[in-house]
């Protein structure tokens, strides 16, 4: 299956500080109809009765129509209790076929389907969305976490109405198949106005009233809708015809102070020995609290954390510079490195630095730990060289069991930051990605 470049957003246009952030189209590609409708059918298998994939948790589906009359079988927005007998199948060889197998089951009831964390079904998917967003990440700062959500189906509106998503700084939808319209509001335009704010959000699906302070953008395939993230929004078919679309939402922030704090204390609490005080630091019944115990307390607990905290702040930012903030998929199992393999690694998807007695190794966002001895090896990964697995081996095999060298190379492969080469290319390697200017 043929597949053309990525393309690259004008990252010119996109900074967070610019008075540019207002909706539009471009053109953009990003994946042909029929890989999309692929990946669809991959994040729908083995769902259980809530829309959560068994083998991939991070992926959720959710299936909705807009019943005419009261059904048991949806919730007030129209929202599927167990999507499962709603979801595509292999069977359903197109977005066509799918649609005229729903619109049978469901009485010819229009309906959508939204699909969260599509980017973790494939690699290459990821890699290409990876490779949209980094010139964005690149000028604004690993500030944001993108999130990958599919659309389909020929609803009329989507069933959550007007809404704003909280926090989000920018969204990018490419229409893959079909039409597509989005209804705008501008956030600072709503805020301005209480009395637009409250009817969007008491009658989200109503919303047609306060369709006058919107504007519209419409996109075919081939092409990019952008909005900023605080814009309130609803989705729309311009048509009855069904239709495709991938969002990458930027969500911020990447990484939350409390998030770390409470990673580093349980961490602390679980691993570290009690810390017993002098007895002239205690404090006695009677006398009051002088401020040296309140300071050696201070001082112990946070030399106690301090440590643990440092650690974990460094390998948070390290995954973020490698991931864009982003979680990937692990390659097939089937992919495996062989002894002949021809291999090279992109130096973006690959750091490490010093650990205590270990060296801290992360590959797009997993964080690895091996041997301090092993920084030869990874030095000679980020060359963005070509080199052939048994003789990479066998270079860094006097210092190194041969094994441990190996297994490292798997994991480093398997997490992606580095990858398998032709023998036509072995000459003058380069990342795959967009180079930094």
């Amino acid at each position: 299956m043929s597949h053309n470049r990525t393309s690259k957003l004008p990252v010119d246009d996109f900074a967070l500080d610019r008075a540019s952030r207002y909706p539009r189209v471009l053109r953009a590609h990003l994946a042909s109809e029929e890989e999309l409708w692929g990946w669809i059918v991959a994040a729908c298998r083995n769902v259980d009765e809530r829309g959560r994939n068994r083998d991939i948790p991070d992926i959720k589906v959710r299936f909705f129509v807009c019943p005419e009359a009261r059904d048991a079988r949806y919730e007030g927005a129209g929202l599927a209790h167990a999507p499962a007998e709603f979801l595509p199948r292999e069977s359903d060889v197109s977005l066509a076929a799918y649609t005229e197998r729903m619109m049978r089951l469901l009485d010819g009831q229009r309906f959508g389907l939204v699909v969260n964390g599509l980017q973790l079904v494939d690699f290459a998917f990821c890699e290409r969305v990876r490779d949209f967003i980094f010139d964005y990440q690149s000028l604004n700062g690993i500030r944001a976490t993108p999130a990958v959500i599919a659309f389909l189906g020929n609803y009329d509106r989507t069933a959550f109405g007007a809404h704003a998503d909280q926090q989000c700084a920018d969204v990018f939808q490419f229409v893959i198949s079909g039409r597509k319209r989005m209804r705008l509001w501008s956030g600072p335009q709503v805020e301005a106005n209480p009395a637009l704010e409250r009817a969007l959000s008491q009658r989200p699906s109503d919303y047609m009233p306060e369709s006058w302070a919107s504007v519209t953008i419409d996109g075919n395939p081939g092409e990019l809708l952008y909005w900023p993230g605080e814009a309130w929004h609803v989705g729309e078919a311009i048509d009855e015809e069904p239709h495709m679309c991938v969002s990458v939402s930027l969500v911020p922030p990447f990484l939350t102070l409390d998030a770390l704090l409470e990673a580093a204390v349980d961490h602390v609490l679980r691993n570290t020995i009690a810390v017993c005080f002098p007895q002239d630091a205690a404090p006695h019944p009677v006398g009051g609290i002088s401020d040296p115990i309140v300071d050696e307390t201070c001082a112990r607990a946070i030399g106690a954390l301090d440590e643990e905290l440092y650690a974990r702040v460094r390998q948070q930012w390290l995954c973020a510079s490698t991931s864009l903030g982003m979680k990937h998929p692990r390659r097939s199992p089937d992919d495996v490195l062989r002894a002949g393999d021809c291999i090279s690694s992109d130096s973006r998807l690959l750091q490490c630095c010093p650990d205590g007695s270990e060296l801290l190794v992360v590959s797009v966002g997993v964080a690895l730990r091996c041997s301090a001895g092993m920084k030869g090896l990874l030095d000679d990964l980020r060359t963005e060289r070509a080199w052939i697995v048994d003789e990479l081996v066998a270079r860094h095999a006097v210092e190194h069991e041969a094994k441990a060298i190996e297994v490292l190379l798997d994991e480093l492969h398997s997490t992606g930051s580095i990858r398998k080469i032709t023998a036509d290319r072995a000459d003058g390697v380069a990342s795959t990605g967009p180079k930094r200017a």
